[in-house]
């Protein structure tokens, strides 16, 4: 053939069958333009290899194949492919772009012509590989967004936590005040907020200024409050004068031993006694030996006016004589008993004081005390401390009250002492646990 076509080039299949060509051409000799028949040059072209190597330069798909067709006549034809099913494709590919199903697989075909040579090719490209690849692009994609939900969303819990952080503390102090403002009032600004310009500083230099406002308010017209108390005090102080109310009472008392009047004289002495110790003790602690006289002597007034009636006993041991408790502290609870149980009975009422050492401890290892007040003929309301503090119930006579009892125990030692009122084998107990000090300890 190469012969026949007198040096141009010729093209043949290699192989019927194989995916080769053989290209052809006569060499001739130009010297002097003789043209002298020197030989023939054949090249063995592997179109396999070609398209092989081209696939993997060229595309992102492995399997990519290619049909070539030179009008009738198929030129290259991939070995995974048959004659009959290449004559398929070729004839099912009417359009330039489509898709085929052969032999349970999916081809995204491309059928077009190679400008120049006159060659028609066919691109077959699995279409499964592109739809695990869309699959893939996907699950990516869906990945990425999800990774970057998760980035912002940690992103905004930071910086929402940052800035909750200050209303946070803000919220403690404004908690920390209601409990207790007088600590808060105490204490210096914040310095990370006392120069911040932005909405937060602003909030806690605002709040900050406000607490300020409110202790001069408190101070302002605690102060006034408590000074005009004092002026009040000190005028009934001068109107009633101790030394002349002494001096009168010790007149009478003289007067009636002149006369042999032994009940007036007991109970002058006893009225001068119960009020030199209400008026004259500035003390913040006595002994329970003092309040047991002063009770003594309110208890001998009483037992004049009530007689038989009024049995009145002590059961406290001395050892526990000088402990030390708040002032008008047993005699208002004996007051209590005698106005809600003897004035009401017409038999003989008992009242009892007694005094023991319990088996609690304080918080620093104190021994405790407890001292009680018994007496027959009435009864306390259930949770009666608790319906008095939340005012549910009112107390129904003038003087020092319940509560003042309690509040005036729990502000010297503690919350965990107090008074504490029940009823017991019909009789009425008002009970008050304290620590054992003593004027000793005290001074230590």
């Amino acid at each position: 053939m190469a012969e026949q076509k007198k040096g141009a080039v010729v093209w043949i299949p290699a192989d019927p069958g194989s995916n080769a060509l053989l290209m052809s051409r006569e060499i001739r000799k130009v010297d002097n333009l003789s043209l002298k028949h020197l030989g023939t040059l054949v090249v063995y072209v592997d179109l396999n290899n070609i398209i092989r190597k081209a696939n993997a330069a060229a595309t992102q798909y492995s399997d990519s194949q290619y049909i070539l067709c030179s009008k009738d006549q198929k030129i290259y034809v991939p070995e995974e492919f048959s004659d009959s099913l290449a004559d398929k494709i070729i004839s099912s590919s009417s359009e330039k772009y489509q898709t085929l199903k052969l032999d349970s697989h999916t081809y995204f075909t491309v059928h077009n012509t190679i400008p120049g040579y006159g060659l028609e090719y066919y691109s077959l490209v699995s279409y499964d590989e592109i739809i695990h690849t869309l699959h893939t692009s996907a699950a990516f994609i869906l990945f990425i967004l999800f990774a970057g939900v998760v980035l912002i969303v940690f992103i905004s819990y930071c910086l929402i936590r940052s800035i909750l952080k200050h209303f946070k503390i803000l919220l403690k102090k404004m908690d920390k005040f209601s409990r207790d403002e007088a600590a808060l009032l105490s204490t210096k600004y914040d310095s990370e907020y006392a120069y911040r310009k932005d909405e937060i500083g602003r909030l806690h230099q605002g709040f900050e200024r406000m607490t300020a406002r409110i202790q001069n308010l408190v101070n302002t017209n605690y102060v006034n409050e408590i000074l005009a108390k004092e002026a009040q005090i000190k005028a009934l102080e001068s109107q009633i004068n101790p030394h002349f109310l002494y001096n009168t009472l010790e007149s009478i008392n003289w007067r009636a031993k002149a006369v042999n009047n032994r009940e007036i004289s007991l109970m002058t002495e006893s009225l001068g006694s119960l009020l030199r110790a209400t008026l004259s003790n500035k003390k913040s602690l006595v002994t329970l030996s003092y309040e047991l006289n002063l009770i003594l002597s309110y208890i001998t007034i009483q037992q004049i006016r009530f007689e038989e009636r009024l049995d009145y006993r002590e059961q406290v041991p001395d050892g526990l004589k000088n402990a030390l408790i708040p002032p008008l502290t047993l005699q208002p609870l004996v007051e209590n008993a005698i106005h809600y149980a003897l004035e009401e009975m017409t038999e003989t009422c008992y009242i009892t004081i007694l005094a023991a050492e319990t088996d609690k401890t304080g918080k620093n290892g104190e021994r405790c005390i407890r001292i009680s007040v018994t007496n027959s003929g009435s009864s306390f309301d259930e949770d009666l401390l608790e319906l008095l503090k939340q005012h549910k119930k009112q107390p129904s006579r003038s003087g020092i009250g319940l509560l003042n009892i309690d509040k005036r125990i729990k502000l010297l030692f503690g919350e965990d002492y107090g008074l504490s009122l029940f009823n017991q084998e019909d009789c009425a107990v008002a009970s008050i646990t304290i620590p054992y000090r003593t004027e000793e300890t005290v001074s230590c």
